[in-house]
C-alpha cells in the first residue's frame, strides 16, 4: 500500500505500483476467503485502478482484474455489477486473444453462472445461460481437453 502512495507521488517507479496491484489482488483474495466482501472489493478496485492507470484497458492483466472482480460480484449476489465487469473482461480477452481463448472461456463460464443463478424463472435468463455454459465447454474442450478440470466443471 506505502508502494502505491510513493508511486501516485512520483517517488517509484510504474513496476513497483504493478507489484503493489498483484498484492491488492492476494488481500482480494484472502478477503473473499475470509468471507469479507466489502475488503475483497476495495483491494479488487485498487489492483483495477493501478492496472488501468499503467497499463491501459486492454491488458491482459486489467483484463484478468475484471474478471475476477466480476467474479467476486457474482459470488456475492451482485450480479449487474458482476456482467458489467465481465462483459469489460470479455471484450479486452477478444480483442487481445481472439474468440477461443481460455481466458474468455472463463469469462462465459463466470456469465453462464451469473445468467443461471439471477435469471431462473426466465426463459430468456435460462437462454444467456446456456449459451454463455455452452460457449466455454467448447472452448475448453477444444483447448484443454475434454477431461480437463475446467471442461469437467462446466460439464456440471
Amino acid at each position: 500500500c506505502a508502494l502505491v502512495e510513493k508511486y501516485l507521488d512520483g517517488k517509484y517507479s510504474q513496476d513497483d505500483a504493478l507489484v503493489a496491484a498483484e498484492c491488492y489482488d492476494s488481500l482480494a483474495n484472502c478477503s473473499c476467503d475470509l468471507g469479507d466482501s466489502k475488503a475483497a472489493y476495495k483491494h479488487c478496485g485498487k489492483a483495477l485502478v493501478l492496472r488501468i492507470e499503467c497499463l491501459g484497458i486492454a491488458h491482459a492483466d486489467t483484463a484478468r482484474t475484471h474478471l475476477r472482480l466480476g467474479t467476486l460480484f457474482r459470488q456475492f449476489g451482485q450480479y449487474r455489477a458482476a456482467v458489467q465487469e465481465l462483459t469489460l473482461a470479455m471484450k479486452a480477452y477478444t480483442r487481445l486473444y481472439g474468440i477461443h481463448s481460455v481466458e474468455l472461456g472463463d469469462v462465459f463460464f463466470e456469465l453462464g453462472r451469473c445468467y443461471s443463478t439471477t435469471d431462473k424463472s426466465s426463459t430468456m435468463g435460462l437462454k444467456h445461460a446456456q449459451e454463455r455454459l455452452s460457449a466455454a465447454l467448447l472452448i475448453f474442450t477444444q483447448q484443454l481437453g475434454s477431461d480437463a478440470p475446467k471442461t469437467v466443471e462446466v460439464r456440471q
